[in-house]
């Protein structure tokens, strides 16, 4: 029960007794001390609706990241992809010029030699592709044929997996090639990885496991009166069968799909995110941090508890954000020490670019060397150097 301290009063003489009542009343009002603890405190909508904030930030990079890398994949792909064929073009048309000069014979021998390394070399990455040309080419100049290697090759992997695994599997003639057999080791060995860690699994793990759980279902509990109506006040906007308008219907039917899955997840940044968007769209005015998150209507206990699952949320938004942060980094081969801007982003575009321009120049002028015999010479030497 609310505990209530009282003003001490002064006897009040019978004339004055209706005024002087009325003062009381008005006293004890202003010096009520409320203990309730099913009141929620304003120190807690506060906290409510910055926690609230966060998420709907955190959101918001998130999908301006995705967006950003969506853009700067187009342009990438756009300037690097173009840049990229045409250097292997040209190595390639080197591959076939050296050795139309190889097959033209008057070579001395050592030249010869190391003009046949070269070429097997240059050629063994785009037969391995599937190059037919290239594959001819590296087999008329290699002493091993490509098959031959690719059938060694199989074979070491397998013994290599038969050592680790400690048994046999399936013969390499199985497979096609050897990225297949790789594959289907790796897969076998990331099934034996997971039964492994499925077994040796303590009580302990398994302990906070329950725990987690039991947290979590305690959590929602909490919340699930304050969930309950958030949801159901978005469900009662947004019933389609009280809109005439069809294309406002649809997008009633779309919103309230989504509210559903929001509901399903216990996703309260997503319920009130949906809400603002119809409050929104009906042309009333209503944030993500206003509209439905007054919490005094739902008590103490449901404010934990939404309080507990929006902290919840930041922490799987937080990783989300990580995630996609790595994945960009890996995919553009980024350095990590920097946040991704478009800045960044466009300054490491341009020095690939700028490497790939450099490396067709020197490519071209590789080319125009190997034309004549003494060229070609110093070219062999040059690349003995680096070898």
């Amino acid at each position: 029960m609310p505990h209530i301290e009282m003003l001490e009063t002064q006897p009040i003489k019978a004339p004055r007794r209706r005024a002087a009542r009325k003062k009381i009343v008005k006293s004890l009002e202003t010096a009520l001390i409320v203990t309730d603890d099913s009141l929620v405190s304003d120190r807690d909508q506060k906290r409510f609706s910055l926690l609230v904030e966060d998420a709907h930030d955190i959101e918001n990079q998130i999908e301006a990241l995705k967006k950003l890398v969506d853009q700067h994949r187009i342009v990438f792909a756009q300037t690097i992809n173009p840049l990229t064929k045409r250097q292997e073009e040209i190595k390639r048309n080197m591959v076939i010029w050296l050795n139309q000069r190889m097959l033209q014979g008057k070579l001395a021998p050592r030249v010869q030699r190391m003009l046949g390394e070269i070429i097997t070399h240059m050629a063994y990455d785009y037969a391995i592709a599937g190059d037919e040309k290239m594959r001819e080419i590296h087999d008329l100049h290699s002493e091993v044929p490509l098959a031959d290697l690719e059938r060694i090759q199989m074979e070491e992997a397998q013994a290599f997996y038969d050592e680790m695994m400690k048994e046999e599997a399936e013969n390499p003639e199985d497979f096609d090639s050897l990225e297949d057999m790789i594959q289907a080791r790796f897969d076998q060995m990331h099934q034996k990885a997971q039964e492994k860690a499925k077994a040796e699994q303590s009580k302990s793990s398994k302990r906070q496991k329950l725990q987690d759980a039991e947290q979590t279902k305690q959590i929602l509990d909490k919340a699930g009166l304050a969930l309950r109506h958030i949801y159901r006040q978005l469900a009662r906007q947004l019933h389609p069968d009280r809109e005439p308008d069809a294309v406002i219907r649809q997008q009633k039917n779309e919103l309230m799909s989504q509210a559903n899955i929001a509901y399903g997840r216990q996703d309260v940044v997503a319920l009130l995110r949906l809400q603002a968007e119809f409050t929104k769209t009906a042309g009333k005015s209503g944030t993500l941090e206003s509209t439905g998150a007054s919490l005094h209507t739902f008590g103490a206990q449901s404010t934990q508890g939404l309080i507990e699952l929006l902290q919840i949320r930041i922490k799987a938004l937080h990783r989300e954000q990580r995630d996609a942060e790595l994945h960009a980094v890996a995919e553009f081969v980024l350095p990590s020490s920097r946040a991704l801007t478009t800045e960044r982003l466009n300054q490491h575009l341009e020095s690939i670019k700028l490497r790939h321009q450099l490396r067709i120049r020197d490519l071209k002028g590789e080319f125009v060397q190997i034309q004549n015999d003494s060229g070609l010479s110093k070219w062999l030497k040059e690349q003995a150097l680096f070898a």
